[in-house]
């Protein structure tokens, strides 16, 4: 916060939640800050201000950030609307707002970019072998929960110890410039440095501002308040050392689409093809936050 904040700074802060980042930026030399909030813990945030000695400084305002006014634009946006996988939170159209309608010429946001990274990895497989397992014990066949779950991404702490490579970065994100129209799609292509078995791909991200990363959620974090997430594949692929697997990844917000290639084998899998029509979002609806 220290970094981005200059002595004088007018900040919005857009997600606050219970304040924190409000507070720091007060902290950090800002001469006031808005903090916009659509929660009930806004009534929390008020109180840990007043606590603080604070009340004068810092303004709160209930309601989602596309849908309220401030009295004057700001020199800095601060958005915490980050979810595991970078984007699930609405932080790009969230921002692409508020870079029109609340910030300065020449503001700045923070974070200002997101990377999206992803690895090969054996984590899955034992899910995998549990449910065949249970298949042939009981005799029951569980295949439509398969077509289900293939089509989902799972959160979870991930194993680094699973990945197949380092990882490759699949697309990065410039929340200085683009918006809800901006293409979100990209490829990583990795060797693999062990053979075994291809069961899915690890995602995480990485937040900086400017040139600087400040944030990282590469394997392994566990403790954090984000997880990973993994993109399955199906039935495991046999993989050597030294083959090339390859990684598209398309976000058609709010749904994921990927697909996978090693050798001459394509796998291809999406969000979309998990939801019953009844759930999908129309496209007429109004944006809304979380």
């Amino acid at each position: 916060m220290s970094v981005a904040v200059h002595p004088g700074d007018v900040v919005l802060d857009i997600g606050t939640g219970t304040g924190l980042l409000a507070l720091f930026a007060i902290q950090a030399g800002a001469s006031k800050v808005c903090a916009i909030e659509q929660g009930t813990i806004v009534n929390v945030a008020e109180e840990v201000a007043a606590q603080n000695g604070l009340t004068g400084k810092i303004r709160f305002l209930r309601g989602h950030s596309t849908q309220v006014e401030l009295p004057e634009r700001v020199d800095l946006v601060v958005a915490e609307l980050i979810g595991s996988f970078g984007l699930e939170e609405s932080i790009i159209p969230v921002l692409s707002d508020a870079r029109k309608r609340f910030l300065k010429p020449g503001g700045r946001l923070l974070p200002s970019w997101l990377e999206l990274h992803a690895a090969p990895t054996q984590e899955g497989e034992s899910q995998w072998g549990w449910q065949k397992a249970l298949e042939s014990e009981h005799g029951l066949d569980f295949t439509p929960l398969s077509r289900l779950t293939q089509h989902r991404p799972l959160h979870m702490w991930a194993d680094a110890d699973k990945l197949m490579s380092a990882g490759d970065a699949v697309f990065r994100c410039d929340l200085r410039s683009c918006d809800a129209a901006t293409v979100l799609e990209g490829e990583a292509t990795v060797v693999l440095e062990r053979s075994g078995a291809l069961s899915g791909w690890t995602g995480w991200f990485s937040a900086g501002y400017d040139k600087r990363s400040f944030l990282s959620t590469q394997p392994p974090i566990v403790g954090s308040s984000w997880e990973n997430v993994l993109f399955p594949i199906g039935s495991p692929i046999m993989v050597r050392e030294g083959e090339v697997a390859t990684l598209q990844l398309r976000l058609d917000d709010p749904f994921w689409s990927w697909q996978t290639q090693v050798r001459d084998e394509v796998r291809a899998f999406s969000e979309l093809d998990a939801m019953p029509t009844r759930l999908l979002r129309p496209t007429s609806a109004p944006a809304t936050g979380t």
